[in-house]
């Protein structure tokens, strides 16, 4: 649920597990989707929590002004390329 922010959830998530990265994934270009919105919200409940890696990273296809793919038959690729770069940031 993006709103309302179920932040004291997310809260004590992140202070079980100070020394974890944060990371939001999305199939959305990066300039589009959730990140925007969540992105200052995350990284303060990870300071309030104690995070010692309180800012999250955004795995997303690159910023793009169609809110799409190019093309259907790419998106398994893509898809499997999101789940890759997600998994290898940290």
């Amino acid at each position: 649920m993006l709103y309302p922010l179920p932040a004291d959830e997310i809260a004590q998530i992140f202070a079980t597990h100070k020394e974890a990265a944060i990371a939001w994934v999305q199939e959305e270009a990066a300039n589009a989707g959730a990140w925007s919105y969540l992105a200052r919200r995350l990284e303060e409940l990870g300071i309030a929590a104690g995070m010692t890696h309180p800012r999250p990273r955004c795995v997303a296809r690159r910023p793009s002004s169609s809110p799409a793919g190019s093309f259907h038959g790419n998106h398994e690729s893509d898809q499997e390329t999101l789940i890759m770069r997600a998994l290898a940031a940290f």
